[in-house]
């Protein structure tokens, strides 16, 4: 039996409180999945730091550099990053300097390498929603988490 691989899109906003049900699910339904994510504050970084607490494996895929990825950053995040780069089983940089459509790429690539994506998109435009769109063009699986307050998971299941 092959192991699925699951990648994650979602918004920056987003905190652990936030997403923790979903990921719990997540793991409950695919014991044995490797996570992908792109390094990303929010989601990606809250997907991440789950992965690494419960000895997940986990593929991580940047856009570019690490140190270019996070120049902006709080230290804290950047922290996570360099913590989820020395974790990762699989790491790849996409482009050696910053160049805004490489995170697209990014996102593509994720898809690419999975089996499925876990979507936590509210409906909005922005990298997530563009990631939404090309799964949807390439006709992987989704599942999408939209109620980000904690209470009640609500999600949806694309088969496509």
């Amino acid at each position: 039996m092959t192991t699925i691989k699951i990648a994650f899109t979602g918004h920056r906003h987003l905190s652990s409180a936030q997403v923790v049900l979903y990921l719990n699910k997540l793991r409950q339904e695919y014991p044995e999945a490797i996570w992908i994510t792109g390094g990303a504050v929010g989601l990606d970084s809250e997907a991440a730091l789950y992965a690494m607490r419960h000895a997940i494996p986990l593929w991580l895929i940047l856009p570019f550099p690490p140190h270019i990825m996070s120049k902006y950053w709080k230290d804290y995040q950047t922290l996570a990053l360099r913590d989820t780069w020395a974790y990762a089983e699989k790491t790849s940089v996409l482009a050696p300097a910053y160049d805004v459509s490489v995170y697209q790429r990014r996102n593509e690539r994720m898809v690419d390498l999975s089996d499925m994506v876990a979507a936590f998109w509210d409906g909005s435009s922005g990298g997530t929603g563009n990631c939404v769109r090309y799964v949807l063009k390439v006709g992987k699986k989704m599942v999408r988490f939209s109620d980000f307050s904690g209470v009640k998971p609500h999600e949806e299941v694309l088969k496509c």
